[in-house]
């Protein structure tokens, strides 16, 4: 992974932190998942970039 010194230094330091912002993105990433039909409707389109 390509991170900036500063990103390097604060997940070197601040593991707790970094522990907890994971969790919250994957949480986020997981509540904000298309549901299967609607993914199917969306044939690519603007789901690809809800999801980014």
């Amino acid at each position: 992974m390509n991170v900036s010194k500063a990103f390097a230094l604060f997940m070197q330091e601040t593991p707790a932190s970094v522990k907890a912002w994971t969790q919250a993105a994957e949480a986020l990433d997981v509540a904000n998942t298309l549901e299967k039909k609607t993914e199917t409707l969306d044939h690519g389109g603007f789901g690809k970039y809800a999801r980014t």
